[in-house]
């Protein structure tokens, strides 16, 4: 239950309801009477009418239905922009509001609709464009409504949605009794969304934004000929342990998967087609992979092998491809499920999740947009200026556990190799440093960081990424005093990154110098967490700043500031640390005894 409010909110979607619901509003009875709308507010109307001809409507004039019209001085605007116009309200008044503005008004309760009799007025046919402005949070069937919306709009027409939302700023207004008595529900963004996977083929939300400060948001529909077709595109070889899992987390939310076998000698392509009821195609492609001493097809270019599925998908006429992993296991598919109905951008990135981190991947994109794979390892889709956005409630999970056959490592580490000696980039002499990183190969790690360094920034979070990776490898090979170096210089060209400064902090707290440890970390402390597209580490910006500045206070002897940031540093934390709320209790003992 929203505080203050008869609303409940659904886990799932985020739309608020009244449960028990009251009927929405039937009659004129249910609202105040309309009174002459201000200047402002007509104003208000002319310009939204505007924008509405300019980003809508394909031609003029149009036939435009406004539902709920009230005093329908937006059906008036329409009708002065060129286009029929026509209202429907439930108050008799607004059919005579309507004449005086030359508008005319059907009076019917919008959820009791005659659709043949609305088609059939003026021109006849389906509308252009239909507006419903704080109407349809007072529908109580919002299934029903699109339905019948659909009915009512062309098929390349649009459907104009201007409704409370109770997440956007100065929501809250509507969450009062008063509106309650009138609004069965508040939808929410995600909600709404999950109306359109329900309803499957009505619609898909093409333009939305929120109106912050007035708790509302605008949308914008587009008519569906089909439901979305979605196939997922994955290369494998010698999967049969991890295929499985990966196919059954996606079958509830794609059409069809398209494998591409790159040289298995297990039951791969066996299991594939046999472990979900979805249509599985696979093929095998050897034309990025070459044959070993020992007449195994190894990898050597990720990138070539995955554009063939995505050739395929395109071939196949899908509206969205997906792209997985085997060792992949899609946690959420509900909310993924969701972007394929929310057409304003065309490229959507979910958090990966591995080994305790959290990154993001651009794993969802409109087919036959031209976006292909670049890179033999490490490989990403170019999407270049394709509208995407990152999903922070979608997330897959990936197993790093070794299967079969050549470790990863290894494998990365020739391909990355090959590929340096023949086309040395930023991006490959990141990788190589971080594969040789992962291996505990500290000197190679250092070298290739040095490189990718020296070669300018490129794509800056990854440059400035090869810098705290450099001092952490120069630590582990025992040289602090390089590995400051190369931290004090790269807050000299970023100071907002707390990886940094934390990592001083660590440095100057096992020379004993406390002072000068604290004061890194407060810097840490002081900054917000900014966006990246890899490897961000929450911790250094919420309790390990604070955990630090507690140790050095208990260093120096100062045990109550020391129990002070201790209790900070635990109302931080993003998980129970039991050695920390011991130690707590430890230092709280002197200060009770006081």
């Amino acid at each position: 239950m929203l505080t203050g409010s008869p609303y409940r909110v659904c886990e799932a979607c985020g739309t608020a309801f009244q449960s028990p619901a009251r009927a929405s509003w039937r009659s004129s009875d249910d609202r105040p009477a309309l009174a002459p709308m201000p200047e402002r507010d007509r104003e208000v109307n002319r310009q939204l009418a505007r924008w509405l001809v300019d980003t809508c409507l394909s031609a003029r004039p149009a036939r435009t239905l406004d539902l709920g019209c009230g005093y329908p001085f937006l059906a008036h605007s329409l009708a002065a922009l060129g286009c029929e116009a026509v209202g429907v309200d439930v108050d008799p008044v607004c059919e005579a509001l309507g004449r005086d503005l030359g508008v005319p008004v059907i009076v019917s309760d919008v959820e009791r609709l005659d659709v043949p009799a609305v088609l059939s007025r003026g021109r006849g046919g389906r509308y252009a464009l239909v507006t419903l402005v704080h109407v349809f949070d007072r529908l109580r069937d919002p299934v029903a409504a699109f339905r019948m919306l659909r009915q009512l709009v062309a098929d390349d027409g649009r459907v104009f949605l201007r409704l409370p939302e109770h997440t956007v700023a100065g929501g809250e207004r509507y969450l009062a009794r008063e509106h309650a008595q009138v609004a069965p529900l508040l939808h929410a963004f995600s909600g709404l969304l999950e109306l359109c996977v329900r309803t499957q083929d009505l619609f898909a939300i093409e333009r939305s934004h929120a109106l912050d400060g007035a708790g509302q948001r605008d949308l914008v529909l587009r008519p569906l000929a089909r439901k979305p077709f979605v196939i997922a595109g994955l290369i494998v070889k010698n999967e049969e342990r991890d295929l499985p899992r990966c196919l059954a987390s996606i079958e509830a939310v794609v059409d069809e998967v398209v494998v591409v076998d790159t040289g298995s000698t297990d039951r791969t392509l066996e299991v594939a087609v046999a472990t979900i009821a979805k249509p599985v195609h696979v093929q095998t492609y050897t034309g990025a992979s070459r044959r070993d001493a020992g007449g195994d097809w190894k990898l050597w270019d990720f990138g070539k092998a995955r554009n063939v599925f995505v050739d395929e998908i395109d071939r196949r006429g899908a509206d969205w491809t997906l792209w997985m992993d085997a060792d992949d296991e899609l946690v959420t598919p509900a909310n993924l499920a969701r972007a394929f109905w929310w057409h304003e951008h065309e490229v959507y990135g979910v958090q990966i999740e591995s080994a305790g981190q959290r990154w993001l991947h651009h794993r969802l994109w409109r087919a036959n947009r031209g976006i292909r794979f670049e890179g033999r390892c490490h490989e990403y889709p170019t999407i270049g200026g394709h509208p995407s956005l990152a999903l922070a409630d979608s997330v897959i999970r990936h197993d790093a556990t070794p299967g079969s056959g050549e470790g990863a490592n290894a494998r990365n580490l020739r391909i990355l190799a090959e590929e340096f000696a023949e086309a040395p980039t930023p991006r490959v002499a990141f990788y190589l440093g971080s594969t040789h990183k992962d291996a505990g190969r500290w000197r190679e790690a250092v070298d290739a960081y040095a490189t990718r360094i020296a070669m300018g920034e490129a794509f800056r979070d990854e440059w400035l990424f090869a810098w705290l990776y450099k001092a952490r490898c120069e630590r582990m090979l025992g040289d602090d005093a390089a590995a400051e170096r190369t931290l004090l210089e790269a807050t000299s060209r970023e100071r907002t990154w707390a990886e940094f400064w934390m990592e001083l902090a660590y440095i100057a707290y096992a020379q004993e110098r406390w002072t000068q440890a604290m004061g890194y970390a407060l810097q840490a402390a002081a900054l917000p967490i900014p966006p990246t597209m890899l490897w961000r580490e929450p911790d250094k910006y919420l309790d390990q700043p604070l955990r630090m500045v507690s140790l050095c206070h208990e260093r120096m002897g100062e045990l109550p500031a020391a129990l002070d940031w201790a209790r900070r540093a635990r109302r931080a934390m993003a998980a129970p640390d039991a050695a920390w709320d011991e130690r707590t209790r430890r230092l709280e003992a002197p200060a009770a005894r006081r």
